[in-house]
């Protein structure tokens, strides 16, 4: 049918600007490009549930994001690239990876699939400005309750210590969390948070 969708961002106004890699990253979308137009795909998604004998299937209006906390090797690239059906492929890794991530890409003939990579550094320079005084009471109010609801869902019956686990895991540091991002005190104690 040559389906297409098309997918737009109101240039006017700052938050395009001040977001402008991470726009063009993962939506595929700058300032001088505000507007793309790409083919709706649809693509079968793991293998069918032998109760239902149905077909899983997902639309791809934008690129796949792979999160990768692992060191990455190239059979490890070729497996995600194989295994994700996705047109264009965003990899988040650890900022020291980056740059050897993109060379084995290349080397291995997957770099025209992969749409960017996006470092730990990115991210943490994306969700200060979002949650910094331009964009708290907009971006950033939208963010952290996205981040409430998901930390919800993981872990539905949460008490204080399980988070204390996860960052624990994750090797944040919760003294470190200030201003909005601060474990708030007793509450956190009790277990209610």
């Amino acid at each position: 049918m040559n389906a297409t969708v098309t997918l737009s961002v109101d240039p006017k106004g700052d938050v395009l600007k001040d977001f402008e890699e991470f726009a063009k990253l993962v939506l595929g979308v700058d300032s001088a490009h505000p507007e793309i137009q790409q083919p709706a795909r649809l693509y079968r998604v793991g293998t069918a549930n032998a109760a239902d004998a149905g077909l899983d299937m997902w639309a791809n209006f934008g690129p796949a994001v792979q999160v990768k906390h692992l060191s990455l090797s190239p059979s490890d690239f070729e497996g995600i690239c194989s295994s994700v059906q996705a047109d264009q492929i965003v990899i988040v890794c650890r900022s020291v990876e980056a740059a050897s991530i993109e060379a084995v890409l290349n080397q291995v003939g997957f770099g025209n699939r992969i749409r960017g990579v996006i470092t730990e550094l990115d991210l943490s320079r994306w969700y200060k400005l979002a949650c910094g005084s331009k964009y708290h009471a907009t971006i950033g109010k939208d963010l952290l309750r996205a981040i409430l609801d998901e930390m919800a869902l993981e872990f539905p019956l949460t008490k204080a210590e399980r988070v204390r686990e996860f960052l624990a895991e994750r090797g944040y540091d919760v003294k470190r969390l200030t201003g909005i991002w601060a474990v708030r005190g007793e509450e956190a104690e009790d277990g209610d948070e």
